[in-house]
């Protein structure tokens, strides 16, 4: 083309093996053959590289996974590394604590050491002080034998002392329980069918013990129908916990009879009417640990089974209106009736035994105008714990108050100090037995007794009047 612009041709080829350009090989004539070109040898690294290029990137894939992988597990260790860290400082804090524990243990071991050095040397002391009381009471003992001898007492003085007869006083006598009741409970049992009109004397002995001994007092009337389990059923009521500082006292008024084949004591409301054997109620009574007082005042009324192995530990007496046989009277002069006056006459006059208080209902009966149409009371004990003869009866004291002034003339209560002396003649006594149970018989409102000194008198006639001539002893 005339003044156009020359295309210009492309000499430069790029070389398949090492993507360089290259010169282009010169167009070959056509009238000469065409020159096959010469093939050079390709550059291994290169045909490496492109040969591998996809397992280059797997390997790379790989790599990198490995290295993830490594990463995740450099994390893993370093959080267990941080949480020995934490175990390692905890174990620090507990070693510092138990060194601690540990330093106060030693002091307190030391401590404890010290004490028992002390209360070594304290009870050395205590043993020693005790050897030398024993040789003083061995002194003392071979003081007064002297004395006795010198002043020929032997006769009079058959006393054996015993080393711990003031610890057994002391401990036996706030415990003992002639009469020291803290409660007294009373139940009297009365047909409500009752054709007798028993009802005056009962009200009549709910008074005097309510009003004159302060004594808890209830009445039950036993009902025609199963009065067998109603009155059981009281009678188990009332004894309750069965505590041995509880007085119980059971009296019953009404219709009694013996049943013909069993021979056992049998009440009732009418002499046609319902009917009961009472020994069940005496046997709850009986097998109680409370102390109880029967008082029956009925027709063969002391046709009763006593026990032939009571339980130890309480006493049960019964006090009987007439005996196994016989008959009872109504009226002013009844059993009940002069039950309920000597017991209103005793409670001014302290504590009275239940067979003391027999003893007067008994003379009250004899010295009746009609005594001898009286049936005879009948006292005996079905339960007993061989120590005691007797329960006691006397008004319950109100609770002890103790106060922190001074005594007063003004005061109204006071406590007295007694000195007792008692005067032994013609009694021989092996021990001291009997003399303790003799003070451990004090009434209730003796609040101590305390045995200070043993005054041995001999006693001489001298211008027709007698003299004393006296050594104290503390036993």
């Amino acid at each position: 083309m005339t003044g156009g612009v020359k295309k210009r041709t492309n000499t430069r080829a790029r070389d398949p093996a090492t993507g360089r350009f290259c010169s282009a090989p010169k167009p070959e004539s056509t009238s000469q053959p065409k020159a096959q070109p010469k093939t050079q040898p390709a550059d291994p690294a290169t045909a490496a590289n492109s040969v591998s290029k996809e397992q280059y990137n797997t390997l790379l894939d790989k790599i990198h996974r490995d290295k993830e992988g490594y990463l995740e597990e450099l994390k893993r260790e370093k959080s267990k590394f941080e949480q020995k860290e934490k175990e390692v400082e905890g174990y620090k804090r507990e070693i510092a604590r138990l060194t601690e524990s540990s330093t106060d243990t030693y002091r307190q071991m030391q401590e404890l050491e010290d004490k028992l050095v002390l209360f070594k040397k304290v009870e050395q002391q205590k043993q020693e002080a005790e050897e030398i009381i024993i040789q003083e009471k061995e002194e003392r003992g071979t003081q007064l034998q002297e004395m006795v001898r010198k002043y020929g007492l032997e006769e009079n003085c058959g006393i054996a002392w015993d080393d711990n007869f003031k610890e057994k006083l002391k401990k036996g006598f706030p415990g003992r329980r002639t009469n020291c009741y803290t409660s007294v409970k009373v139940l009297i049992a009365q047909w409500a069918s009752d054709d007798l009109g028993v009802s005056e004397e009962v009200d009549k002995l709910m008074s005097v013990f309510k009003h004159s001994y302060s004594f808890n007092v209830a009445k039950f009337s036993i009902p025609d129908l199963e009065p067998g389990n109603a009155l059981s059923s009281r009678v188990r009521d009332f004894i309750g916990d069965g505590s041995p500082d509880t007085l119980l006292i059971f009296a019953y008024n009404g219709h009694g009879s013996i049943e013909k084949n069993s021979h056992n004591a049998i009440w009732s409301g009418r002499r046609q009417g319902p009917r009961m054997p009472c020994n069940g109620i005496q046997t709850l009574l009986e097998d109680s640990e409370s102390d109880a007082l029967l008082l029956y005042d009925t027709c063969h009324s002391a046709n009763i089974a006593i026990s032939l192995n009571p339980p130890a530990g309480s006493v049960t007496e019964l006090v009987a209106a007439c005996g196994f046989e016989t008959v009872t009277r109504m009226g002013d002069n009844s059993f009940m009736s002069a039950l309920t006056q000597e017991l209103s006459s005793a409670a001014t006059q302290g504590a009275v035994s239940v067979s003391r208080l027999y003893n007067r209902v008994l003379a009250r009966l004899r010295n009746t105008r009609n005594h001898k149409t009286n049936a005879t009371p009948v006292r005996c004990t079905l339960v007993s714990d061989d120590d005691r003869t007797s329960i006691m009866l006397e008004p319950l004291l109100p609770p002890l108050v103790t106060v922190s002034h001074q005594y007063s003339e003004c005061s109204n209560e006071v406590n007295a100090v007694y000195n007792i002396v008692i005067v032994k003649r013609g009694l021989e006594m092996d021990n001291t037995s009997v003399f303790l149970k003799w003070l451990l018989r004090a009434p209730s409102n003796v609040l101590d007794v305390q045995l200070h000194r043993i005054n041995i008198q001999k006693q001489t006639s001298s211008n027709g009047g007698l003299e004393y001539e006296n050594d104290g002893h503390e036993p």
